[in-house]
């Protein structure tokens, strides 16, 4: 519980342990927690014994300047424990005029102090001096507000004070008020909770700032609500507001509080870490702590707040800290309050940087510079370039000599991409290291900056990265490319091309970055690498460049020359006529369709001819097995096709084998007559034969009774 302002006029410890030594010497029953003190009551850290070796009150009350220190702060704090504790007070706690010589220490001073002028009204046992600094509280002029608050807790109990005690409130909870909210909220928790039935009832208009008061532990007070504005015009700063907000709720015992896990103190939870992460000043200290007891405290939200789990994942991309204290704190807590990274990748100036680097590990300084950089410094390269260099003393580009983590390389690919760091530059370096150094040297001076290289030129999306391909190719040809950055699918893969099931469809020239010329001397590496790695492929992917939009505007007349040499070697019929499609004259095209039309019918009059013949085969198969005369006319009956078959050429060999057999001998057994009669009628409901036809097989037909045995 906080009420840190009265530490400067009173020894608040040393109450409390004056408190708790009463408390414990007790010779009665007695309750010992009495009233409800604005000193509260939890037992001190360190008991009166531990500390200064005193053992029972009159002890203290003869020996305090000695033991304890002897200013105004300490006979404060043991004149107020004693008032406080005065129903508790007996005999047996003091030896001879221990008490008596402290109370008439109290009487010679209390005339220029509130503070003991306020506690004697309660020490004393004598009603006329209890009415005379009755009076003096009344009409005593209050310097500030822990001497107004003071007074007010004394005269609590009086029932005919309230007019007094509402009045000195408004001023000195008010526009007199000389004490921050800050860390003082159990002043506000001990008024609010003493008297807010009052409060409640008050309906005059000099009551209103204690009413606005009284609705921070109830309700979200924000700039929308009247209380908000009454408690700025009473002084208190927004913050200030935020703040108790904040902290009176869970602590204060009034009706109708907010819960803490109620979805209203999560909104307000989340509107305060908005306001206050993002601040450019916090203008006080306990603001930082708040901030990690909350977000603390609502990692978790117990009701889900716009779908999101906690508060962190509410702010998330919400924060930006312009603070180097607020961004500090923060970093200090980041792992416990499981804070994301992208909160402390700023855009500070370079006195905010230097405060940052006095503080922070330098490893973890240099990636979140990198990381900055690569968020707020693209247009301000040299700028920060120069912080830090102003502020740690060594060039950033000496970094990528030492370091290839994420975040280095980030910043190494803006250096690059704002011309600070030259890929050509270090290429020509290299060049003259390799000359210089020994294998191991080269190696272990390059490792790092290898790396940094690969990640800006392994895609090759920018200029800068072309132009180091096409002057390492010149020094060291292509295939040593793979070699230096130890990647065997470097240049496929730069162009999209899969090496596993190799696939060439996707294939990017990156036409919006290099210029024809440089894309024709991309497709030169990438046809070599083809030809070498999957020669068994080589012609695949001829086609698919040649598919592509670009290879004509790549090629304009060397597309169609290949497309010529490859065209009648090409098996897929689909990518041939796409590309028969793309490079022919509109003539050449219809004169290719027609020659496609006239081979397919061919093709298909030939598998017609032979399907035919391998049905003539199967059907003479079978009559040929015919037992006699009988079971042959029966078997041809059953291969007269159904209407639904597509050959009807199959049709007409029957027919014609039927007419046939019937020239041969019309005799015909009933049985047999009947099979062939009831195809024939088949076909005729069905088109395929006229009447006059099927006229015609009925007269060619005599039906005999049984087949002749004559040999």
């Amino acid at each position: 519980m906080k009420l840190v302002s009265f530490d400067d006029v009173i020894d608040v410890t040393l109450l409390l342990q004056m408190k708790n030594l009463i408390d414990r010497t007790i010779a009665s029953e007695k309750d010992a927690a009495v009233g409800n003190s604005l000193f509260f009551h939890e037992a001190p850290i360190v008991s009166m014994e531990a500390q200064y070796s005193l053992s029972y009150p009159g002890e203290v009350l003869e020996r305090y300047e000695e033991r304890c220190g002897g200013g105004i702060e300490q006979i404060r704090a043991l004149a107020i424990a004693l008032a406080e504790k005065k129903e508790l007070l007996d005999e047996s706690m003091f030896i001879g005029k221990q008490q008596i010589h402290f109370l008439r220490k109290i009487r010679k001073l209390a005339n220029n102090d509130s503070y003991l002028c306020c506690a004697l009204y309660l020490l004393t046992d004598s009603n006329e001096e209890e009415e005379q600094m009755y009076q003096m509280i009344l009409t005593n002029s209050y310097n500030n507000s822990l001497e107004a608050m003071f007074a007010i807790s004394v005269l609590r109990n009086r029932g005919d004070s309230w007019l007094f005690i509402k009045n000195l409130a408004v001023q000195f909870l008010g526009k007199k008020r000389s004490i921050a909210a800050y860390g003082n909220e159990y002043l506000y928790v001990w008024f609010l909770e003493e008297f807010w039935s009052k409060i409640k009832a008050e309906k005059k208009r000099d009551g209103q700032l204690l009413k606005a008061l009284l609705e921070l532990p109830k309700r979200f007070v924000k700039d929308t609500v009247p209380a908000w504005n009454r408690l700025l015009d009473y002084g208190y700063s927004e913050n200030e507001i935020r703040y108790l907000n904040l902290v009176l709720p869970g602590t204060i015992r009034v009706p109708d509080v907010l819960s803490r896990s109620s979805i209203t103190m999560e909104r307000m939870a989340l509107a305060a870490m908005k306001e206050w992460i993002n601040a450019e000043v916090l203008d006080n200290d306990y603001l930082y702590e708040l901030c990690r007891k909350i977000l603390l405290e609502y990692q978790h939200y117990s009701i889900c707040l716009e779908e999101n789990a906690g508060i962190v994942q509410s702010l998330n991309y919400l924060i930006c800290i312009k603070n180097e204290k607020i961004y500090y704190f923060l970093y200090q807590n980041q792992e416990n309050l499981r804070l994301p990274e992208n909160w402390f990748y700023v855009d500070f100036d370079v006195n905010q940087w230097q405060y940052l680097y006095s503080v922070i590990d330098i490893k973890n300084f240099i990636e979140i510079f990198a990381e900055s950089l690569c968020l707020f410094g693209k247009k301000t390269v040299t700028d920060w370039l120069q912080n830090y260099m102003q502020i740690t003393g060594e060039s950033l580009l000496d970094i990528f000599w030492k370091d290839s983590s994420s975040s280095i390389k980030k910043a190494f690919h803006i250096l690059v991409e704002t011309g600070q760091c030259n890929l050509l530059d270090l290429l020509q370096q290299y060049n003259t290291h390799k000359k210089d150094l020994t294998d191991t040297e080269l190696q272990n001076t390059w490792v790092y900056m290898k790396k940094n290289i690969y990640e800006e030129v392994k895609d090759l999306k920018s200029r800068a990265a072309y132009q180091f391909w096409e002057k390492f190719i010149e020094l060291y040809d292509l295939r040593n490319l793979e070699l230096f950055f130890n990647d065997k699918n470097m240049v496929f893969d730069a162009v999209g091309i899969r090496t596993y099931n190799p696939y060439f469809k996707t294939i990017d020239f990156h036409e919006s970055t290099l210029s024809l010329d440089e894309q024709r001397k991309l497709f030169d590496w990438i046809e070599q690498m083809v030809y070498w790695k999957m020669p068994e492929r080589y012609e695949d992917f001829l086609c698919s460049f040649l598919l592509k939009d670009s290879a004509k505007i790549i090629f304009p007349e060397e597309s169609k020359s290949l497309f010529y040499e490859l065209k009648d070697s090409i098996e897929n019929t689909a990518i041939r006529n796409s590309l028969c499609r793309i490079y022919f004259t509109e003539e050449e095209w219809q004169a290719y369709q027609k020659q496609e039309k006239e081979k397919q019918k061919e093709l298909e009059r030939l598998d017609k001819q032979k399907e035919l013949e391998t049905y003539r085969n199967k059907v003479e198969e079978e009559l040929n097995a015919a037992e006699d005369r009988s079971d042959e006319m029966i078997r041809l009956a059953s291969f007269f096709p159904t209407y639904y078959s597509r050959n009807i050429d199959e049709f007409f060999f029957c027919l014609q084998l039927l007419e046939q057999k019937l020239d041969e001998s019309a005799e015909i057994v009933k049985k047999a007559a009947s099979k062939i009669m009831e195809s024939i009628l088949y076909q005729f409901k069905h088109g395929r034969i006229n009447w006059t036809s099927v006229q015609k097989l009925i007269s060619k037909m005599e039906v005999i009774e049984y087949e002749s045995t004559e040999d």
